[in-house]
């Protein structure tokens, strides 16, 4: 096969992830997959761009983009115009995410798979807000179109639900989805805080932007449930299908009331078939000893599936970081790489 030239248009924590990992797992991914690839183009909105069709020095790029705060190439080069890149076959894409209108991030997906290019993306808005759309351009063009990476980061998620637990008719989903909330819950429990001083410390170690409502307010684990239903169970929701409650209404008193019943405050995400309807929903429960998410702690993300096969099936990991991410990103290349090769080893 041909080697696959690659675009990565978002240079922050999770980008700089995945090159990395592109760097590091070269040789691994040419001797046990056939993979080979070059990075030929990098975009970022703060940093700039640069371009070599004959393939980026990533350690370079790496090195000297981060340190000197931009990218040494063609600064006037356009996200868009990466995408329209001819010699570009994968584009990456880690931009932030705008459950609102889609952002940039929609609009990066549609002109790439339009385009005919694979489109691997951590954004969760695009498959959040135009999942049948997205699927339908990428089918057409025969193209795939990967988002691993927005449910649970690097954990695996979607991979493990279709991949992982084949001819299985799910009943339920349900998991702990955001790691600042889940955070913060913690520490209202373990040191006594009010929301505000969890909220503050969650800030402080960068968890919570300055506008935290995306976390606090269900919006994040809500894109993530839309996600999860529209692929692994085939229903096709909306973000308005949810019913979601933030966690901004949890006190102190709350939370002491759930521990003297044995039981926690979680913000629990679930996608639970009743009557065979499906129903959604994000918002503070209490659990006991006997759920896994009771167990789920500091800003680690869990899923628990269950199955008329294998009862339940839990699985736990970080929910951020940028080698997480980065990873999930790489999973999806190499997804991509067996589909279209047909080869799987």
């Amino acid at each position: 096969m041909e080697k696959l030239r690659l675009a990565m248009i978002g240079l922050g924590v999770v980008g700089s992830g995945l090159l990395k990992l592109l760097d590091e797992k070269r040789a691994v991914l040419e001797s046990d997959y056939g993979l080979t690839y070059d990075v030929v183009a990098v975009c970022d909105k703060m940093r700039g761009s640069i371009y070599d069709p004959e393939g980026l020095d990533l350690e370079t790029v790496l090195t000297e983009g981060p340190s000197s705060g931009k990218l040494n190439g063609t600064r006037d080069m356009t996200s868009f115009e990466v995408i329209g890149l001819p010699d570009v076959d994968v584009v990456f894409e880690a931009t932030p995410t705008n459950l609102k209108t889609g952002g940039v991030g929609l609009e990066h997906a549609r002109r790439a798979l339009s385009a005919g290019k694979h489109f691997i993306s951590t954004n969760k808005a695009p498959p959040a807000i135009a999942y049948k759309e997205l699927e339908s351009i990428a089918q057409k063009n025969g193209v795939y179109y990967g988002y691993e990476g927005t449910i649970l980061s690097g954990t695996p998620a979607i991979s493990l639900a279709l991949n992982g637990l084949p001819a299985s008719r799910f009943f339920s989903i349900r998991g702990i989805l955001n790691g600042t909330t889940n955070f913060m819950l913690e520490r209202m429990e373990t040191e006594a805080m009010e929301f505000d001083d969890a909220l503050a410390l969650a800030q402080g170690k960068g968890y919570a932007e300055s506008d935290p409502s995306s976390d606090i307010d269900g919006w994040d684990a809500c894109a993530k449930l839309v996600i999860m239903a529209n692929n692994i169970l085939k229903e096709p929701i909306t973000p308005e299908d949810v019913d979601m409650q933030g966690i901004r209404g949890v006190t102190l008193e709350d939370v002491r009331a759930a521990r003297d019943e044995g039981k926690r405050i979680k913000s629990v995400s679930s996608l639970v078939f009743d009557n065979g309807r499906l129903k959604a929903r994000v918002g503070p429960e209490k659990v006991d000893r006997t759920d896994p998410l009771y167990h789920v702690h500091d800003v680690t993300n869990a899923l628990v599936f269950e199955t008329d096969t294998t009862n339940t099936v839990t699985v736990m990991g970080p929910g951020a970081g940028g080698r997480s991410a980065g990873y999930a990103m790489l999973y999806d290349l190499v997804e991509m790489h067996r589909h279209r090769t047909k080869l799987y080893k």
